[in-house]
């Protein structure tokens, strides 16, 4: 049973099959763990929050913005979620500490985009 049942929904502007290859994620604000692997929830530029959408982590990994970006949201946890913290570790990638100091700082848009 629907609890609004007069509530319309409208459909998400961001449809997974026609992505903009220009779409930039402007930040992070979810994660799921999904199998082995953990999805980040993508808050696109010029896009509502209820627009987002998830991006396997793997999206990230040739992006120096794309980095970055996870690192600002793992870092705006005081405490990090379990799932999260095994999965840094796990992550070849996320090993390199050198731009953890960087990752604190506000992000600059650029670089991140959807993959085809």
């Amino acid at each position: 049973m629907e609890p609004f049942p007069n509530r319309q929904r409208r459909q998400p502007r961001i449809v997974q099959a026609e992505q903009d290859l220009n779409l930039e994620i402007e930040k992070i604000i979810g994660h799921e763990r999904r199998r082995n692997s953990i999805r980040f929830l993508c808050k696109w530029e010029g896009f509502f929050d209820e627009d987002a959408t998830y991006r396997v982590s793997e999206d990230f990994r040739t992006s120096p913005y794309g980095v970055r970006v996870i690192k600002y949201y793992i870092n705006s946890f005081s405490e990090l979620p379990q799932e999260l913290r095994e999965w840094a570790r796990e992550t070849d990638w996320m090993q390199d500490t050198s731009n953890a100091r960087e990752a604190e700082l506000p992000l600059e848009k650029g670089g991140c985009r959807v993959p085809k």
